[in-house]
């Protein structure tokens, strides 16, 4: 999708979650993405946990058990 609309720049954005660090708040204006956000980072640990391959520079996946 990205490779059809070259006037379309990427922002990147950073995630960290740990067992140590596993609360964030996520504030904005309404329509600023943080459903969107929240939603991203749902996908990525559902797509780590089932063992897919995750779309990251750098990702690691800590089991709760």
């Amino acid at each position: 999708m990205l490779e059809e609309l070259p006037s379309v720049d990427f922002v990147a954005n950073s995630t960290y979650l740990s067992p140590s660090f596993n609360t964030s708040i996520v504030t904005g204006p309404n329509g600023g993405g943080k459903s969107t956000y929240l939603r991203q980072v749902a996908v990525l640990a559902i797509l780590a946990h089932a063992g897919c391959y995750v779309p990251a520079r750098f990702f690691r996946y800590y089991s709760p058990v």
